[in-house]
């Protein structure tokens, strides 16, 4: 108990997005964690992209690679910027 609470204490940010408990055993106790419902919606939508375009003929797939290629040379421009000084 005195763990899980310095634990709590310490970071307690993240402490809020969980449900404790400590279960007494016959030899030993342990401490269970389980994500809030309200977190857990939010690690579901996680990950999640929303493009927008004005082409509404493309399908898809050519949205998402023309956004991925898109990513990839402003990163390389970054890169160059940065080596160039």
């Amino acid at each position: 108990m005195e763990r899980l609470s310095r634990l709590k204490e310490r970071y307690k940010r993240v402490s809020g997005q969980y449900d404790q408990r400590v279960e007494k055993a016959a030899p030993a106790a342990a401490a269970l964690c389980e994500r809030n419902d309200q977190h857990a919606r939010k690690d579901a939508r996680a990950g999640t992209y929303v493009l927008r375009t004005s082409h509404t003929d493309w399908d898809l797939e050519r949205v998402a690679r023309t956004y991925w290629q898109l990513t990839e040379i402003e990163a390389t421009f970054r890169s160059l910027k940065s080596e160039i000084g």
